[in-house]
Order: structure tokens, then sequence, then C-alpha cells
């Protein structure tokens, strides 16, 4: 299920970073032909850059692809590799869900407050919608890690 859930999430991820590209050239020709630019394409820009980051994110994640500094990993033995490992995992979930919490209030606030993107005119969370869903979704796939942590340990123990 997870499988499925990434590879929608990478397709996702590609459609809204090909949006990007594409009113961008779109703006750019448009500006070269008509000496004006489009109105607008900042703020669409704004919202599928955001959506193709934070939906990516979890992918990333899930595969513990992120960015990792092994400055004493070759000096550690097993054991030792295998608990430091458990605390980079627990510092990643500790860092997501600090950020998943601090997304609440900014996104509680664009609701309350009604914020509209001034060029055209959409409603500032539903910018929020995929963010949301991203770091959701990053903080399972970090959960994700320990289970498959633990069933990578139960296999070196069996061996």
């Amino acid at each position: 299920m997870l499988d499925r859930l990434n590879r929608l999430l990478i397709l996702l991820a590609a459609v809204a970073l090909f949006v990007v590209i594409a009113i961008t050239l779109f703006d750019i020709v448009l500006a070269l032909v008509t000496g004006r630019p489009y109105g607008g394409v900042y703020d669409i820009v704004q919202a599928f850059l955001a959506a193709s980051v934070f939906l990516a994110m979890p992918i990333v994640f899930r595969g513990e692809t992120n960015i990792q500094v092994n400055l004493i990993d070759g000096l550690l033995g097993p054991k030792a590799r295998a608990v430091n490992l458990f605390i980079a995992r627990l510092a990643t979930l500790a860092f997501m869900i600090i950020i998943g919490w601090s997304e609440i209030q900014p996104f509680r606030d664009t609701i309350l407050f009604g914020d509209i993107l001034y060029e055209t005119g959409l409603r500032v969370w539903i910018i929020w919608i995929p963010i949301l869903i991203g770091t959701a979704l990053s903080i399972l796939m970090v959960v994700t890690t320990f289970w498959r942590g633990h069933q990578a340990n139960a296999e070196e123990v069996e061996v």
C-alpha cells in the first residue's frame, strides 16, 4: 500500500513541477511576444512549487535518502551503528513533528483571516493542503523506517 501511495505522490509532485516549468515558460514566451507578462504566474508557481516539494518529501523519508552526514559510522561497530541510526531516525521524527506542529497555526490563520493571493484571488489555505498532507505523510514514512529498522535488526540476529 505504501508503494502505491509513493507512486501517487511521485506522480503528483512531478505534475506540480511540470506546471511550474510550463507556466514559467509560457510567461516568458508571452512576455517576449506581446511585451507583457501573464498576470498570476507568481501565484501559480508559488502554489505548485509548494505542492511539488511537500508531496515529494514523504518519498525521500521512506527511502531514507535525505541528507545524512556519516562522520563516525566507519569507526563504530554494528551495534553502535544501529543505535546511531535509531537516534538519527528519532531526531528526524522529532523534527518532522515540530515542522507539522508549526504549520497548524499559519494554516488556521489563512482560514480565519481569509487570505487570498493578490493576482489570482486564490485562497491561501488551498496552498496549505498539499503542505499539510506532505508533512503528515512524511511523519508516517519516518515512522515506517523504525519498523524496517526493527526487521533488519531481527534478520541480523537470526543470521
